[in-house]
């Protein structure tokens, strides 16, 4: 699957992140849970294609040094991207999370009314706390 084929696809189902690894098919995570596109696996040689298509010299020369790199990838029309790229096993392994080019509203993000008042002040502190039973249901609902 070509490169930006890919990304395109991912965003169009909804993927929170975007994993490439040698071995499997591309896999997206979708509502927390890892979805795999189409069955055909993707090759090291796959992988480092993409790699360099996203790598200018300098960069490539960083990533070839230290074994890792992260860096944002723009694809017009379809968004920009934030990529950690990593070598594991010899081959490389790409992690990309796209980033929302609008900001969500109150509304959509189903915050209470009192943040939207807080976030109002233009003086004092705000401090947020929580039990560590909430922290920990929070944390889970994201994996």
């Amino acid at each position: 699957m070509e490169f930006d084929e890919l990304l395109y696809k991912a965003i169009e189902q909804g993927a929170s992140d975007i994993h490439i690894t040698v071995g499997i098919p591309p896999t997206i995570r979708k509502n927390g849970r890892l979805v795999r596109l189409g069955d055909i696996p993707v090759s090291a040689d796959d992988t480092e294609y993409y790699t360099k298509k996203m790598l200018n010299g300098d960069k490539l020369s960083e990533f070839e040094k230290k074994g890792e790199i992260d860096l944002s990838y723009s694809l017009q029309s379809v968004g920009r991207f934030r990529v950690n790229i990593f070598r594991q096993r010899g081959t490389c392994c790409i992690a990309i999370r796209p980033v929302n080019i609008t900001i969500p509203t109150f509304e959509q993000l189903g915050l209470p009314d009192v943040i939207k008042e807080f976030s109002k002040k233009t003086k004092g502190l705000v401090l947020v706390t929580a039990r560590q039973e909430v922290v920990n249901q929070l944390l889970w609902r994201q994996l």
